[in-house]
Parts: C-alpha cells; structure tokens; sequence
C-alpha cells in the first residue's frame, strides 16, 4: 500500500516504521518561510502557545523566551520545543480542542501574558477564544505559507495508480489544494481506491463531494493507528 504524507515536516521515526511494511511517500502541498515581525520583550509574557511546529523554525531563541512554559498541540512540536530548549513543555496529544483545554483547566490567573506564535493562515480562532475566557493573549505571525507548485505534478501519477493508498491531509488549505487538483484534473473516480485520513472535520469539507474509500479524522501522532 502506499502512505502518502503531504504536510511539509514529518517525524522520521514515523516514514521509518511506515516504511518496514508499506510504500511511503512525501509530498508537502504546503512550503513555509519566514515572515518579518516586530521585535518581541518575551520577559513580559509567562505562557507560549503553539499549534503548528512551523512556529518554532523561524525564531531566534533567547534566555527569556526558553523560560516561558509552553503549550503545544501535539507530540512533534512538543518534541523541537524541547529540543530548543524550552524548560516547561506541556503536549495536547495533536487535538486543538484538547490545547485549549488543558490551557484554560491549568492556568488559572489570566492577568498573565500569553504568548501565540502562529502562520498567516490559521485553522481555528484561538486568539478569539482565549480573550473570549478572559485571557491577556497577544499573537504574533512569525511565519507564512504558500501551495507547493511542483504538488500537483507530483499528486497526479500516485492518484492515477491503482494500487491501494492513505492519503494524510493536516489543514484545510491543504485540502482546498488537493480538491483542486482531483476536480481540475479529473480525478474523482480515482479517489475511490483512497482512504482518507483528516486532521478536522474542517479540513474535510472542501473534499465531501468525492468519493472516497473511507474517511477518518485523525490527531497529529497518530497517524499509524489511522491504516485500517
């Protein structure tokens, strides 16, 4: 079978152990960089808030900002946090529910700053929910992100194979882009042979009108219990 993986980091230990059974294959949909921000005194702020590793990749690393205690979505950007350096790294298991959550059942005193490094381009309303619950959060866009234009030259031949295959999608940009690419091309019946594997029911939306082989919604580290 083969295990296609579209987002632009993944863990090697997970191609590694995909990799003893089955055909594995990256293919990013997106490509991140850095974006330009202003200088940030990270002394003023106690809590960090990170949804996406990409976050972590575009920064300089001072003493300040490794003290703060950081709140990450899943067990890879908790991981590079604490390769980083950062000293109090707390993981949410790859759900976006249970981030905020845990943050919001832990830190009680809200008149400590909050810290939400985040891309141009977001899932969720994070910023909006925590003031919302009374929190002092500010957010800062350290990095963007554009759709892979080698993507759908690379998408085409996997789809057009017949052998049985899991595609992983890990945004809903990425699946507007690989929507695209079945509709333009015209690639529909092909998905039927597909099992599609979903970080939301947000992500899914662009893609209900096709046919798959199955669905299911998975959290980030959990893919390799996401095959059957």
């Amino acid at each position: 079978m083969h295990i296609l993986f579209t987002k632009e980091k993944i863990d090697n230990n997970l191609i590694t152990k995909f990799s003893r059974t089955d055909k594995v294959l990256h293919c990013p949909i997106l490509i991140s960089k850095k974006r330009n921000f202003p200088k940030i005194d990270y002394s003023k702020f106690t809590y960090l808030v990170l949804t996406s590793s990409n976050a972590l990749r575009f920064l300089n690393f001072s003493k300040e900002l490794l003290n703060l205690q950081c709140y990450c979505v899943g067990s890879q950007t908790a991981e590079l946090a604490k390769l980083k350096g950062f000293k109090s790294v707390i993981s949410a298991g790859g759900n976006y529910s249970s981030l905020k959550n845990i943050f919001f059942n832990t830190v009680e005193d809200k008149t400590n700053r909050v810290l939400y490094l985040r891309g141009e381009y977001v899932s969720h309303e994070l910023e909006k929910e925590f003031k919302k619950e009374g929190y002092n959060i500010f957010s800062l866009i350290n990095y963007t992100s554009s759709v892979n234009m080698n993507f759908s030259k690379q998408i085409i031949p996997i789809i057009n194979n017949d052998e049985p295959k899991t595609i992983f999608l890990y945004s809903k940009r990425s699946s507007d882009a690989f929507a695209k690419v079945i509709l333009t091309n015209n690639l529909s019946s092909k998905c039927k042979l597909i099992c599609l594997r979903v970080i939301s029911e947000n992500a899914l939306n662009p893609l209900k009108k096709i046919k798959w082989q199955n669905i299911r919604v998975f959290n980030i580290g959990d893919e390799e219990f996401c095959l059957d």
